[in-house]
């Protein structure tokens, strides 16, 4: 019928339709073997003549599924693709709203990949519906964001800063971007409405039932906006570290050797690297139209348990409820509701307190203090992720907090209400040892000492005892007993006593310091720094606490010192010289074969690869710095023994 001539579809009325149940059978066979065709230009001037409004918005609900299939990634014909989106809009203005959203959801759950097609009808669908319509906006808005769960955004990790520039030239990097745009433009019209309704004039036009209906939209969308935070936009750069290491500005040096292309892409993503900011900006705005109080979110984390897992550990947990009986399962469904999500706040917070998001719903009488208490949850959440991305926002988020405190700030007590002021700085230790990224590590080595400063002493002296028996690195064990010298030394210079780094509470630190973990057997070369630090502070404590003084109680364990500490490292620093000095005979006499060419090969194997062989002479340079290294060792230790023995005498 369509396809011979538009008259023929003029003969029907939709009284003719609901008489003759064979004639609207005609009617989408037609369509279908139109559709079929390739023959799309005819249908949509028919879906979109005035003339056929009625017959269109009577069998809208049965050409959804002819016409979405061929919106679809795999549809290869452009004008059957325009055509389409066209007819489907169409048909989303005239078609029943409760109709055209189940179908259209229908279709969306269908066809994935193609939702950013359907969110143009899809507005068109939820504005007819109104506002007051909570548990249609929830089903949609979950779909949508399940649809974005499934975009992951490339890893940024061991990029440089040329690779993180260029990213947007990434097919997936560009989809994520493509999809969260639409996502926010789909979203900007209904938060418009939203922001009317709730104005002094027009609120009073509502009944006392719609407002609640529409509140429940509003949290809907706040939260579907703070899922957008927490994925992908917490995993997104909004800016490039200022603080670039050497390599990376070596690596920028090269931008003298790029071609124009090159350079025009970089020019291109110096530019469009400001989406995922605006995005994130957007998202700030959305909440602070529909007058979202941004306390509340703030103090989320103070009212509610929080879930700081992984992503991985939360798939692996909710895979083992699916075993459970469907009430249960049920329960689980009610609970993931009431939590809003952490990262999702995290990002929130950093944009409000790094990134400066101008606003007039942030009240300007929370002490600073209070302000760390509330934020600090979402803080050890974006520590805890692997992503350097969010964990860069999340040491950007802390290091904003301490600057606004002052030292000595945080008492003590603090620590027992609230854990995370204590897992903190161990998710600070874990990221210098462990991250990747020489600058992050570096911000983290940075922000550390001043977080602990922020604490009074009874504060400083449990954080640096609990990161001294938790910590394994042997560099980050010296930095702590650095800063534990230079807590000493304060408290020796300090007019008023101090009992946590000047009185008995320091022996307990003594223990902890003045250690070989494995006795005369310890590996001294691994745990040089630490000893390093530990002797360090040994002599400064010998030579600024006299005996005649003894503040610290150090002269009254110089038996204990010696038995325990002193003398098996003695033993243990004349047994690793001997060692390392046979293992530099053996290679000097390597080096000296290679020179006459007379040393065999040998070659180490790993998992079916050759690993590269270090030279005799790279080797036996190494095996002479790890000696250098003993032999400071033993003349610190050496100047200790000349101290004690005078301070004896």
């Amino acid at each position: 019928m369509l396809t011979d001539s538009v008259e023929g579809f003029r003969g029907l009325s939709v009284q003719s339709l609901k008489s003759r149940h064979e004639d609207t059978f005609i009617v989408l066979s037609s369509v279908k073997e139109c559709m079929d065709q390739g023959n799309s230009n005819q249908l949509k001037d028919i879906i979109c003549d005035e003339e056929f409004k009625g017959l269109v918005e009577y069998i809208a609900w049965d050409l959804l599924p002819l016409v979405c299939p061929h919106l679809s990634e795999k549809e290869q014909n452009d004008e059957m693709y325009r055509n389409c989106i066209e007819i489907i809009t169409r048909l989303a203005e005239l078609g029943s709203p409760k109709e055209m959203f189940i179908g259209l959801l229908e279709q969306v759950n269908r066809f994935l990949d193609t939702v950013v097609d359907f969110l143009r009808p899809l507005q068109t669908v939820m504005r007819r519906l109104g506002l007051s319509k909570p548990l249609y906006y929830k089903q949609l808005l979950s779909t949508l964001y399940t649809h974005m769960e499934v975009l992951k955004v490339p890893s940024v990790s061991g990029m440089g800063v040329m690779e993180r520039r260029l990213l947007s030239q990434d097919p997936d990097f560009s989809k994520v971007e493509t999809t969260l745009v639409a996502l926010l433009e789909f979203l900007t019209p209904i938060v418009w409405d939203v922001q009317q309704v709730f104005d002094k004039e027009e609120i009073e036009r509502y009944t006392i039932k719609e407002i609640t209906e529409i509140e429940g939209t509003r949290t809907e969308i706040m939260k579907f906006v703070l899922n957008l935070l927490e994925h992908p936009l917490v995993e997104m750069e909004f800016k490039y570290s200022d603080d670039a290491d050497e390599d990376e500005k070596e690596e920028m040096k090269e931008l003298e050797g790029m071609d124009e292309e090159a350079r025009e892409r970089l020019a291109l993503r110096n530019e469009e690297h400001s989406i995922s900011k605006t995005s994130a900006e957007q998202c700030m705005f959305f909440l602070d139209s529909m007058g979202c109080s941004f306390m509340s979110l703030l103090l989320y984390a103070n009212q509610h348990a929080l879930n700081l897992d992984t992503l991985e550990e939360q798939h692996l947990r909710k895979a083992k409820k699916k075993k459970q009986d469907d009430q249960d399962d049920g329960e689980e469904e009610e609970e993931e509701v009431k939590t809003l999500p952490v990262l999702g706040l995290g990002c929130f917070a950093y944009i409000l307190l790094v990134e400066g998001y101008e606003t007039n719903r942030m009240p300007s009488i929370y002490s600073a203090v209070y302000m760390l208490e509330m934020i600090m949850p979402y803080v050890e959440g974006m520590l805890r992720r692997p992503e350097e991305s969010i964990i860069f926002k999340g040491l950007e988020l802390l290091a904003s907090l301490v600057k606004r405190l002052d030292d000595q700030s945080l008492d003590s007590s603090l620590i027992d209400t609230r854990q995370n002021l204590l897992l903190v700085p161990q998710c600070l230790v874990q990221i210098m040892v462990m991250c990747p990224s020489k600058s992050i590590r570096r911000k983290a080595v940075s922000i550390l000492p001043s977080y602990i400063d922020c604490f009074n002493w009874k504060g400083r002296y449990h954080i640096l005892r609990s990161l001294l028996l938790s910590s394994e690195h042997s560099g980050v064990r010296g930095m702590l007993i650095g800063k534990i010298k230079d807590y000493v030394h304060c408290s020796l210079q300090s007019e008023s006593s101090n009992e946590w780094f000047g009185g008995c509470h320091i022996h307990k630190l003594f223990t902890i310091i003045f250690k070989l973990d494995e006795g005369i057997q310890s590996d001294l070369l691994h745990e040089a720094d630490k000893h390093m630090g530990a002797l360090n502070f040994l002599r400064y404590l010998f030579l600024r606490d006299t005996p005649d003084k003894n503040a610290t109680g150090i002269w009254s364990r110089v038996d204990w010192l010696q038995t325990t500490y002193l003398q098996p490292l003695h033993t243990c620093l004349d047994m690793s010289k001997a060692h390392y000095d046979l293992k530099m005979k053996a290679t000097q006499a390597e080096v000296q074969a290679v020179s006459e060419k007379k040393q065999m090969t040998v070659k180490l194997n790993v998992g079916g690869q050759d690993l590269p062989q270090m030279p005799p002479a790279e080797q036996y340079k190494v095996l002479q710095s790890a000696k250098y290294t003993f032999d400071l060792l033993a003349s610190i230790l050496g100047r200790i023994g000349e101290i004690i023995s005078s301070g004896k005498r």
